[in-house]
């Protein structure tokens, strides 16, 4: 898929990157865009679809997850399908992981039924898979995100799908070099059973050096995204928010975060060519924000969280003027409520980012990212999502009539997304049917004698030894392996 941009590119452009960095793979933007992954180690193969609890069915995920620890490895699929875990998935590679879903033949893979937990890894590449919890078979709870990346370095997830979790879809933080771009993150639970009440939460992003760019947040209530803060390992945030499409949240502002935790905390954040759609359940107040600046009781000038907010559109007549004036896009009562301005937390300019991003219009990223977000090929939820934001429709509905939250005492609180086609849903199954998890079909195995993730013909074309599993990490043109270059040109 080539990105063909249209519009005027925009350079942020500060400081040059050294010509013997080498990007994750062509198209790689960020801070997390020079993640090695797996390059120049092992191939494992994940051939079936099955799980257990210890990772003992040669095969598998969890099987090939206990096999690429030790050294850089890629995993490579040679099945489509959805994969049901039976426990949290738990990987931390230090030595360098690519995870490539691209290589699944036929429909693709999900994964689904519990949480994929990857904190403290270094060196992680992620493409094309999807990321689903969903409920248990009783309809009950699962416990934690689609995925959960905590305390890692080096990390590009690149046109990945997250949703139908009852926590977070995505939960990133205390991270450094993070990318996560052209995703699709939609669906958040609302009332699965969590202890705290109702949920649908799109996503927790953040990170001390963090991209987040050309993604798709949809029919999430609340958390599209969180922008987690200023913390003990996210000390000094650089932030990068630039030309993602946000549709469809339940509150006046999708997005909040940004507070200062520590006394000599810094966050910077360039909030750039956003695009902002509300939807049915948006709750129609006139006053709508890109934003909301937390502030958790730490005075003074220097620990203001800074945002440079410039390009950003919100639809609708009545906010023609915060489209102007960006400025007026960004919710500061908080600080507001201790005398600080919400100009005080506006930059005249953007801040200075140690490479090079390329920029759209909101309005041209609005298109780009429908046309090219999420895993590839898409399926029919994806597919449906999409259609909705074009529509400026939802077809998903309540399904859970009433609601607990455990920290309070008045009992059940009444759903008021119950029987209502806003797009918030509480159990995929009821609200999509037999839609719901669609079957993800294996055809075209490519032969592959050697093993070595590259098919057999591939590699004749390319005056490679299909006998020899140790060309793989050949270097050819740009510096990639022969491995990277064939992943690299499989969509």
């Amino acid at each position: 898929m080539n990105k063909h941009f249209t519009a005027l590119l925009v350079f942020i452009l500060i400081f040059s990157v050294s010509n013997s960095q080498q990007l994750a793979f062509p198209g790689a933007e960020g801070f997390g865009a020079y993640s090695k992954g797996g390059r120049g180690g092992q191939v494992i193969e994940v051939t079936n679809l099955l799980d257990d609890l210890d990772g003992s069915i040669e095969g598998s995920l969890r099987w090939a997850f206990k096999k690429s620890t030790s050294e850089p490895t890629t995993i490579v699929f040679r099945v489509s399908g959805i994969i049901n875990l039976k426990t949290q998935l738990r990987g931390k590679f230090t030595k360098g992981l690519t995870l490539a879903g691209q290589t699944a033949p036929g429909d693709g893979i999900c994964i689904s039924g519990n949480k994929v937990n990857l904190g403290g890894s270094s060196n992680l590449i992620i493409r094309h898979i999807r990321f689903r919890i969903g409920l248990d078979e009783d309809d009950k709870f699962i416990e934690g995100g689609s995925l959960g990346l905590e305390n890692a370095n080096h990390v590009i997830i690149d046109h990945c799908t997250f949703g139908w979790s009852s926590e977070e879809n995505m939960t990133m933080y205390d991270n450094d070099f993070t990318t996560v771009q052209w995703c699709i993150v939609h669906e958040g639970l609302f009332a699965s059973g969590h202890a705290k009440g109702a949920r649908s939460y799109g996503a927790q992003w953040g990170g001390q050096n963090a991209t987040y760019h050309h993604n798709l947040l949809a029919h999430n209530y609340s958390r599209s995204p969180r922008f987690n803060g200023s913390k003990h390992h996210d000390k000094n945030v650089k932030y990068e928010y630039v030309n993602n499409v946000n549709y469809n949240w339940g509150k006046t502002n999708a997005a909040y975060g940004a507070y200062i935790e520590i006394a000599d905390g810094t966050y910077n954040c360039n909030f750039i060519n956003n695009y902002y759609k509300p939807g049915p359940a948006h709750p129609g107040s006139e006053t709508s924000f890109f934003a909301e600046s937390l502030h958790h009781g730490i005075q003074g000038d220097s620990l203001i969280a800074k945002w440079y907010m410039h390009g950003n559109i919100m639809e609708g007549v009545a906010n023609k003027a915060l489209n102007k004036d960006n400025s007026l896009g960004l919710n500061a009562e908080r600080y507001e409520a201790v005398n600080v301005p919400r100009s005080a937390l506006i930059a005249k300019a953007p801040f200075k980012m140690p490479h090079t991003l390329h920029v759209e219009s909101a309005k041209d990223a609005y298109k780009s990212v429908l046309e090219e977000a999420g895993a590839f090929p898409r399926d029919i939820v994806d597919e449906r999502i999409v259609s909705e934001v074009k529509s400026g429709t939802a077809s998903g509905k309540g399904t859970t009539e009433k609601y607990q939250d455990k920290r309070k005492d008045n009992g059940y609180i009444d759903n008021p997304f119950y029987g209502k086609t806003k797009g918030i849903i509480d159990n995929p199954a009821l609200a999509f049917g037999d839609n719901a998890f669609p079957e993800y079909k294996t055809y075209k195995v490519p032969m592959d004698t050697d093993h070595d993730g590259m098919p057999d013909a591939w590699e004749n074309k390319n005056g490679l030894n299909p006998n020899n599993s140790d060309d793989r990490n050949h270097i050819g043109k740009d510096g990639y392996t022969m491995l990277e270059i064939y992943l690299n040109q499989i969509l």
